[in-house]
């Protein structure tokens, strides 16, 4: 886990529940990767993404992803419980923990979700059609 507002939350939550030794919170990393292919989980409770390359990159490391609904882009893409769960931001802790609680050993619901997830953002966000999306913005615009 990153280091945010809800901080204190998150570690009393973690310790409350005997997650110490599961847990880590290192802050901002350069290993991105090499943590997500480790994680059970990407808890990304940020209300302020437009478009977030992180969870993309999660998605694409095969990891389950827990973003708030409403925010940035994760409503067009993330279909709830079916590539990914999208929770209400003003009760995401609460929401994530129990998420993750019930779904922690549904290992094949998980994988399923995954590769669902993989899935839509090679589709959607794979450079050929990013770039048709672009031209279909800027073709009538230009001379």
């Amino acid at each position: 886990l990153g280091q945010g507002e809800l901080k204190d939350q998150l570690s009393d939550l973690i310790a409350t529940n005997g997650l110490v030794d599961r847990v880590i919170m290192p802050g901002h990393v350069e290993n991105v990767m090499e943590l997500l292919s480790i994680a059970d989980f990407l808890i990304h409770p940020s209300l302020l993404d437009s478009s977030s390359v992180t969870v993309k990159e999660a998605g694409l490391a095969g990891l389950p992803v827990i973003v708030c609904e409403g925010i940035g882009d994760f409503d067009s893409y993330i279909v709830n419980e079916k590539n990914g769960f999208l929770v209400n931001p003003n009760s995401f802790v609460n929401d994530a923990f129990e998420l993750i609680a019930k779904y922690k050993d549904d290992k094949v619901k998980l994988e399923q979700m995954s590769s669902n997830l993989r899935e839509v953002i090679l589709d959607q966000f794979q450079i050929e059609n990013t770039i048709k999306g672009w031209q279909k913005l800027i073709l009538p615009f230009s001379l």
